[in-house]
C-alpha cells in the first residue's frame, strides 16, 4: 500500500492493484497499442510490457507509453513517477485481435 498523506482525520492510501490499473489503462489507451501484457510497480517506479500494433513505430510508441503513463500517475497522485519502463515484447499483426 502507498500512502499518500495524513490528515487530522487519518491517512490517505492507495492499493498497489489501483496504481497497476492506473499504468494499464494508461497504456492501453495509446494508438499503436496491441496488448498490455505486464504492469509492475516499485517504489515509484512503473515498468509496463506491450505488444505493438502491426506499423507501429517502436521509439515513438515507447516513449509515447512513458508519456502517458507519467501523466497519469502525476495526475492520480500528485506526484512525479521516478522512472517508467517500457518493454515491446512483440508485434500484433493486422489480422492478429
Amino acid at each position: 500500500m502507498k500512502e499518500l498523506a495524513h490528515t487530522a482525520l487519518g491517512r490517505i492510501a492507495v492499493e498497489p492493484k489501483a496504481l497497476e490499473r492506473l499504468v494499464r489503462d494508461a497504456a492501453a489507451k495509446v494508438d499503436g497499442v496491441g496488448v498490455v501484457r505486464a504492469v509492475s510497480l516499485d517504489d515509484g517506479a512503473a515498468a509496463v510490457t506491450i505488444t505493438a500494433r502491426h506499423r507501429a513505430v517502436l521509439p515513438e510508441l515507447g516513449a509515447l507509453v512513458q508519456q502517458r503513463i507519467a501523466e497519469a500517475v502525476r495526475q492520480a497522485l500528485d506526484a512525479p513517477a521516478a522512472r517508467v519502463d517500457v518493454t515491446i515484447e512483440g508485434i500484433q499483426l493486422a489480422d492478429e485481435h
